[in-house]
């Protein structure tokens, strides 16, 4: 199995593929994040409870430097579920892997929690202000946790994670660069195109899970990543999972070779 099992999108396809993806998926009227009222409460992924410390007063707080981070948004736990207990192109590439990095980490780490025994290191990356919670949700969630690492990596300062990366990786390359939820407004589009193209080489394999809100600024993300010399693949229907059958789109991206 291989990305040529799901469905290779270009330039001239855009149009028409997001008008289908939007006209035919039931979309969420929420947000996306989970309205829960207490700071603690645990997360079911299939067999596994996931335990979530968030933070309403660092919502409060950080206003300036970004919030987002500090909620649990429902596009990870539904790929978490969906990479562990379904079988799929994705899953058999991901299994046994080296290196996966996750841009957009935010304070719960379910990827981080979960992925990481499919691979031989993940690396859990976003802003600095949200890495001391993301430890303690990794920490109550993975033991040992001896193959994760937790790393500053903020797109709009992307020398200095880049910085980062490479001294906690000696060299080794990417084998898959992970981002839920992190794609909602054009600002961001620039600095996290860079950022992820920093980290490709030709093998490097990226998966971008969203949920469906704005046409508009999906149309212009992969617009931007074809720009930026990426093939484009749409996860079909058929390969998905219930829970993300509707409302939500996952893509895999790699740098033309």
């Amino acid at each position: 199995m291989s990305l040529s099992d799901f469905t290779l999108i270009g330039k001239d396809d855009l149009y028409e593929h997001v008008y289908l993806l939007y006209s035919g998926s039931k979309l969420n009227n929420d947000l996306g994040y989970y309205p829960s009222k207490a700071d603690k409460f645990v997360i079911p992924i299939g067999e596994l409870d996931i335990e979530i410390e968030q933070s309403k007063s660092g919502v409060y707080a950080m206003h300036e430097t970004g919030t987002t981070g500090f909620y649990l948004w429902k596009v990870s736990p539904l790929f978490a579920e969906w990479m562990l207990y379904h079988k799929h192109p994705l899953s058999d590439m991901f299994n046994g892997c080296g290196v996966v990095v996750e841009l957009g980490s935010g304070v719960a780490g379910i990827l981080a929690s979960t992925l990481s025994t499919r691979c031989e290191v993940f690396l859990a990356t976003d802003q600095r202000h949200l890495l001391k919670l993301l430890a303690k949700n990794i920490g109550s969630n993975r033991q040992p946790k001896s193959n994760i690492k937790i790393v500053e990596f903020d797109w709009e300062n992307i020398e200095l994670g880049v910085s980062n990366l490479e001294a906690t990786l000696e060299k080794r390359q990417v084998d898959f660069v992970l981002a839920f939820d992190t794609i909602y407004n054009s600002f961001l589009l620039d600095h996290f195109i860079a950022a992820t193209k920093t980290l490709c080489n030709s093998e490097t394999i990226v998966v971008v899970g969203i949920q469906l809100r704005d046409e508009d600024v999906l149309l212009e993300f992969l617009q931007k990543m074809l720009d930026n010399s990426f093939q484009c693949y749409h996860v079909d229907q058929e390969w998905l999972s219930p829970g993300l059958k509707n409302g939500y789109g996952i893509y895999c991206f790699k740098l033309c070779s």
